[in-house]
């Protein structure tokens, strides 16, 4: 949240003239159900609200989904690597080395709008998904 005040000059042709200040109030929101939020912005506009921005869906607790990508993505790389290891004609065998690849990305909201958003008596609000990914690079030992 923030409060921030400005000049504002008028500029007549003898130089800038002060004619008062500009205040503008700004407040961040955090809901957990996305039900509320169309509501809430058409409260804000009926008590004189001039501008939403910046309006964005994160996972309050990541923790849990990310091990969850994590997971999955070494079950992926050992599958993978079993059917490499059948279409060579080797036997897979331990895994060797493991490292997490990190791209910094962050999540990556994914939209897709309800069709009766459209007639919706409040402000519509598209609901989405994060998709969280997770990759790994992975080595095993082969052997004939």
């Amino acid at each position: 949240s923030a409060i921030t005040l400005e000049p504002v000059y008028d500029y007549p042709d003898s130089g800038p003239r002060l004619t008062g200040y500009r205040s503008s109030h700004s407040l961040t929101i955090r809901l957990r159900q996305i039900d509320e939020l169309g509501p809430i912005i058409d409260a804000c506009v009926a008590a004189g609200a001039t501008g939403i921005a910046n309006v964005s869906m994160t996972i309050a607790d990541p923790a849990a989904a990310e091990d969850e990508a994590r997971t999955a993505a070494v079950a992926d790389a050992r599958r993978r690597a079993e059917t490499l290891a059948v279409a060579a004609g080797v036997t897979l065998g331990e895994l060797i080395f493991l490292t997490e690849v990190i791209a910094d990305v962050g999540p990556r909201p994914m939209m897709r709008m309800r069709a009766e958003a459209m007639m919706a008596a409040d402000t519509p609000v598209a609901e989405g998904t994060t998709e969280l990914v997770a990759e790994v690079e992975a080595r095993f030992a082969i052997s004939a």
